[in-house]
């Protein structure tokens, strides 16, 4: 700034003192006018404080905008993240309305009504004390007697119907969900419905979802119940793993359901309304029921992360705000020097430095809020136009740009504080101290010392006891990620305190065997508030990326360690029907065969008998005779969402008969002599974890029913070769399987269920596309080939992305400042040069700095971001070795970026130009 401006404003002051002040010391004659030109004067002065911040702010509008980016950042990630996750997250309104619609109750039938028992409460349909755990079949005909009369003054009514029914589409058959509801008067979920009728008879819609799948559009006719059905309009819905239509509530698709439900407008029912109602079966769901039931635990587990994540990076952004400061504090230190000459006090000097800092940090934390809350929704707005699902609204979470705007003020204080108090105690009559002495010694040790103890209190206390009598898979978020956060938060600050001390122990430390590295070590110690300056923001940006990278490589490890795959290595499945029982013809099974031999060459293939019900002669709709194994606690892969490997239940595998094709073709080894008679004596489960003590309970199941049915305990065998895939069938020679049933082996009815192949090498994803493609162009969307692929190693992105934004943030904050600092040091530069001091070693001198400083500050922030995740981590986990620990990325980083900074800077630096040194 220009110091001609300051000293004429400080002469008029001074004029204006002159004035206002008796020459012979007697009392103001006029005491008003006294009180009014003290008043004056002291707002003079208030006004010229806030004309030099703003100047001085203007004059560095560079410095000022990097200052606001970095206060803007935590309050965008804060903004951004809560606006984001809490849009994802199902608010209680949302599962509320997924239950009940836009009803104000629900009237359907009790699950397990006695025949006189009431409801636990409004929120379920269940009998809290009822004698049987499934209502009788003669209670049932008078629920669905009582709810075809249903009737409720001064309600309005909107019954909906629903029924599987197969669907016809192309070769294959589908199963579909039916609903038969008039959508125009009364949603029964989350939906958003074409601006149209509800469609006539012969008429339906679809989700968009499931016509996507099938490839259907408004216009296209699929075949149901023996009828041609015109598609009309396309509904966006919530996700549902199953294929949705809705019709008018009188079609003929809806009729065999015989317990509709009831969605009810209107007020409030009575006490005695409802008992009536559970006298007669009927249960009443009410919307303020549930309202009640919800907690609000998650969002607040939610609102908790995602603040404690946002504080880390505010203290992170305030401190390389602060290096900002300091780094740039020796111009105002000149400037503020002159001030407190004229009379200043310090209070009103460190006002100056302080009106930056706020007047910077309210613009960066209302910027942050709105590029955070803009940027969550136009990210969300933009996911809707390509999502067929409902769409996710938009909205601004005051709660977290209020916690983000303070945050950042509170960030911008803090980072102009400290060196508003270091330039504004400087005497400018005593001039710089001796400053290549030793720093003091370690100010604040308490503070440091307690800090750092409540930081491994954190990291070893918290989740030692978390991790008692659980597995850390099944503890929550916020119990594995807060204690790490607090931590880190904890030791943050204690080790910032110490850099100043351990700056002078490393300069001291490295190898002096040139000049120029003498001068550049001796230049950092002499200026050494600039240089902790520098390491302080390498050591911020470090520490949130070695917290990150930790993070992501235990979250690698944990999918890795505690996946277990559905299928065996290079097998693959081919689902050839969505609609159990309705198997394909054998052209299109050969069709299938050929699209994918023609990608991935000759394979091995067997089509599996499932075992039906004996003396069913129905086409389809026959029990299949299935074996409930143990739960081996399968964690499914992420990329898969479809649903098929005919997953009966959760732990209901099928029972197919097999001569040793199958088991060559899942395991890969040729049935010996022991497979054989293990076939031959009775079932084989291939997968040992999933059979106990031998014994295993075979039924009949029937989709319609969902529950097993002739429940028995048989004799099982484990196969000689394991594997660890959970969807693989249970295996039965075909004699076994007659004595199982009680009849003839010819007697025994088989169904053709889905192709198992195997590969002589894995399939890429590539690959698999081309494959889906395919299939569909020649058999019809509905045929799917499924592989196991493998735990979804979002932990591994997290590293590999993160290490090259850590990269990227790391280069731009060293040469940041790199920049400030030599237009910082310009004038110490100028007189090293007028001595004579060559272009060539000016520019090593430069480098060695920043060399030093970046790596002084790399590795305070690998200590400090990753040690408390490891230790917290390894002891929620149990385990000793550290092999999830992303070493070689640490490593880069720590090493790798300062070396190659410090080259950038020796090529790309300017030395002083040369007239200067003419001119000196």
């Amino acid at each position: 700034m220009d110091m001609s401006d300051v000293s004429g404003e400080d002469d008029h002051l001074g004029q204006t003192r002159h004035r206002a002040e008796p020459s012979d010391g007697a009392a103001p004659r006029h005491h008003r006018a006294v009180l009014f030109r003290h008043g004056h004067r002291r707002e003079a002065r208030l006004n010229l404080l806030s004309r030099l911040a703003w100047r001085d702010m203007t004059q560095h509008r560079y410095r000022s905008m990097v200052i606001v980016m970095l206060i803007a950042l935590p309050v965008i990630f804060v903004t951004a993240m809560g606006t984001a996750l809490e849009a994802q997250y199902l608010t209680p309104n949302d599962q509320i309305r997924d239950i009940l619609g836009d009803a104000d109750f629900i009237v359907e039938r009790i699950d397990n009504w006695d025949g006189h028992c009431r409801q636990d409460g409004l929120s379920r349909r269940s009998c809290g004390d009822s004698a049987v755990d499934s209502t009788p079949a003669e209670l049932e005909t008078e629920q669905s007697k009582a709810l075809e009369k249903l009737t409720l003054d001064n309600h309005e009514l909107h019954r909906m119907r629903t029924a599987r029914q197969p669907l016809r589409w192309g070769q294959t058959w589908v199963n579909v969900r039916v609903y038969g509801i008039d959508l125009t008067g009364m949603l029964n979920r989350r939906l958003v419905i074409p601006n149209a009728p509800m469609p006539a008879a012969g008429e339906m819609w679809a989700s968009a979802t499931t016509a996507k799948q099938f490839n259907w559009q408004v216009g296209t006719k699929v075949s149901m119940d023996g009828r041609q059905y015109l598609l009309t309009g396309l509904v966006r819905s919530s996700k549902t793993w199953e294929p949705e239509v809705w019709v008018r509530p009188e079609s003929s698709l809806v009729v065999s359901d015989t317990f509709p439900s009831y969605f009810v407008r209107g007020p409030q029912l009575t006490a005695a309304q409802v008992d009536h109602l559970n006298d007669m079966g009927l249960a009443v769901v009410s919307r303020a029921a549930l309202s009640g039931d919800y907690s609000i635990e998650v969002r607040t587990q939610l609102l908790a992360q995602i603040l404690t994540g946002g504080a880390l990076v505010a203290l992170i952004s305030a401190t390389v705000a602060a290096s900002a400061f300091v780094i740039c504090a020796q111009r105002q230190r000149q400037t503020l020097s002159i001030l407190g000459t004229t009379g200043a006090v310090e209070r009103q000097l460190v006002g100056i430095v302080l009106q930056q800092g706020l007047v910077l940090g309210l613009t960066g934390s209302i910027l942050g809020a709105v590029l955070g809350c803009g940027g969550a929704n136009f990210v969300i707005w933009l996911q809707n136009l390509n999502s067929l699902d409902y769409p996710v609204p938009m909205s601004f979470r005051w709660r977290y740009a209020l916690c983000a705007i303070v945050m950042g003020l509170v960030s911008s204080l803090m980072a102009s504080w400290l060196p508003a108090r270091q330039v504004a105690s400087t005497n400018p009559l005593l001039g710089v101290r001796d400053v290549l002495r030793p720093p003091r010694r370690l100010g604040g040790r308490w503070i440091i010392l307690i800090l750092s103890l409540l930081a491994f209190a954190v990291m070893i206390v918290v989740p030692h006891t978390t991790a008692v009598g659980h597995s850390v898979t099944q503890l929550a978020d916020s119990e594995v990620l807060l204690p790490v956060l607090l931590s880190v938060m904890l030791l943050y600050p204690a080790i910032l305190m110490t850099i100043p001390w351990v700056l002078h122990w490393s300069v001291g430390k490295f190898p002096k065997r040139r000049v120029y590295v003498t001068l550049a070590l001796r230049d950092m110690d002499r200026n050494r508030e600039r240089a902790s300056a520098c390491v302080a923001a390498s050591m911020a940006v470090m520490t949130l990326f070695s917290s990150v990278l930790t993070i992501g490589g235990f979250v690698d490890r944990l999918d890795v360690d505690h996946y277990t795959p559905r299928l065996p290595r290079n097998v693959a499945v081919l689902e050839s029907t969505v609609a159990p029982g309705r198997p394909v013809p054998e052209v299109v099974r050969t069709q299938q065969i050929a699209v994918v031999q023609a990608t991935v060459g000759p394979v091995d293939h067997v089509t599996e008998e499932l075992i039906k019900q004996p003396g069913c002669r129905r086409r389809s709709g026959c029990d299949i005779l299935t074996a409930q194994v143990s739960n081996v606690g399968v964690r499914p892969a992420s990329e898969e969402s479809h649903t098929g490997l005919r997953e009966v239940t959760g732990s209901q595998l099928p029972v197919v008969v097999d001569d040793g094709s199958l088991y060559k073709v899942i395991t890969g080894h040729e049935p010996d002599a022991a497979v054989l008679d293990a076939l031959h004596r009775g079932p084989v489960v291939l997968n040992h974890d999933q059979l106990e003590d031998g014994k295993l309970t075979i039924g009949m199941f029937s989709e319609a029913a969902t529950q097993l049915s002739q429940v028995r305990q048989v004799d099982a065998f484990r196969a000689p070769f394991h594997t660890e895939a959970t969807q693989v069938p249970v295996l039965i020679g075909r004699d076994a399987a007659a004595r199982l049933l009680g009849v003839a082996d010819q007697d025994v009815q088989t169904s053709e269920g889905d192709i198992w192949a195997r590969t002589s090498h894995g399939i890429s994803a590539h690959d698999r596309r081309a494959i889906s493609r395919s299939l569909t162009a020649a058999s019809g969307p509905t045929s799917t080939l499924v592989l196991d692929s493998g735990p979804s190693r979002m932990g591994r992105i997290i590293v590999n992305r993160g290490t090259g934004i850590a990269i990227v943030m790391l280069m731009a904050i060293g040469m940041l400042t790199t920049v400030l600092t030599l237009a910082d040091s310009r004038s110490q530069r100028e007189t090293l040069s007028s001595i004579g001091a060559s272009r060539e070693s000016m520019r090593r001198m430069t480098a060695i700095q920043t060399l030093v400083s970046t790596f002084v500050g790399h590795v305070a922030g690998a200590l400090v971001g990753a040690v408390p995740p490891i230790i917290a981590l390894s002891l929620l986990r149990r385990h000793a070795t550290l092999t999830w620990v992303p070493w070689g990325q640490l490593a880069g980083l720590v090493f790798g970026v300062p070396i190659v900074l410090g080259g950038m800077v020796y090529l790309t630096v300017r030395s002083v130009p040369e007239w200067r040194r003419r001119v000196m």
